[in-house]
């Protein structure tokens, strides 16, 4: 996150052009951000630095009027670890620092303690987003996909209190089942497991985004070792399914395409990725 927020992690340029080539910003930038700096992170000013990094990664977006949503740093098989036990706290420390300023900025509302509060909202602004967070802190991709992990109950709920489903949802899914993985064949399950996540929504007509398996420290230790590669052979698979279900556009490999069918369809939304693997929130956040 400290490479991200610097000049080197070039956010404020990549901004800047995608204006350029649009003539307009992103309405919407998401930000998974924190992950690789808990390898650095040693104490709680640490931890703090951390979230000021993250947290100027959205200032750089705010500046120039684009809403943000923050993703909290994902568990995973490295923080529950015993070179990782540290890990894992300063994790939810850093966490529980973005929840609150993000309730604060209004950027995110937790759906289990503000859904009262969220549907009034919802009937006087009826012009604006709601924003639901349903997270399973340790679960694997194969536990969410079963009926155990109640996605599909979670958004019946949500129908029944909103008369609608979601338009969208953001899946992150995978960083647990790693832990696990000791072959190609794994792989393909994790991968087949998040899919059957992404087609809960789709029967419902839900649009999905599918966010990759992040890095980790764990990922790149000795012990983890193959999960790296692991982790990068579902993330390949889930690129490739992807973008035949056009839920992901890679802006990097298709921009050029893009450019050309947003100018044929205005009314739609471009989604951009933008991902600096191993950089730190503090990187990411300044010039």
């Amino acid at each position: 996150a400290t490479q991200l927020s610097s000049t080197e992690g070039n956010l404020q340029s990549t901004l800047e052009r995608i204006k350029t080539s649009t003539q307009t910003y992103p309405k919407l930038v998401i930000i998974l951000a924190g992950t690789n700096d808990l390898a650095y992170c040693t104490n709680n000013k640490d931890c703090i630095n951390i979230f000021n990094s993250i947290r100027s990664i959205h200032d750089i977006c705010h500046e120039r009027n684009i809403d943000t949503v923050a993703l909290s740093i994902p568990t995973s098989a490295w923080q529950s670890s015993q070179n990782g036990s540290d890990a894992a706290s300063f994790a939810k420390l850093i966490n529980e620092k973005i929840e609150r300023w993000a309730v604060e900025r209004r950027s995110i509302v937790n759906a289990e303690k503000e859904e009262e509060e969220e549907e009034e909202e919802q009937q006087q602004q009826q012009n604006k987003y709601m924003v639901r967070h349903f997270g399973l802190p340790g679960w694997t991709a194969t536990q969410l996909s079963s009926t155990e992990g109640n996605l599909q109950s979670t958004l019946e709920r949500i129908k029944t209190s909103t008369q609608t489903y979601p338009k969208l949802v953001i899946i992150l899914a995978g960083t647990n089942d790693l832990a696990y993985c000791t072959n190609n064949k794994d792989c393909i399950n994790i991968f087949n497991s998040i899919r059957s996540i992404h087609d809960i929504c789709h029967e419902r007509n839900i649009d999905t985004v599918a966010l990759s398996i992040p890095t980790s420290a764990w990922q790149s230790s000795q012990n983890g070792s193959d999960a790296a590669s692991f982790a990068k052979l579902i993330n390949e698979k889930i690129e490739r399914w992807a973008v035949e279900r056009r839920s992901i556009v890679n802006a990097e490999k298709e921009e050029e395409e893009e450019e050309e069918e947003q100018q044929q369809q205005q009314n739609k939304y471009m989604v951009r990725h933008f991902g600096l693997p191993g950089w730190t929130a503090t990187q990411l956040s300044s010039t």
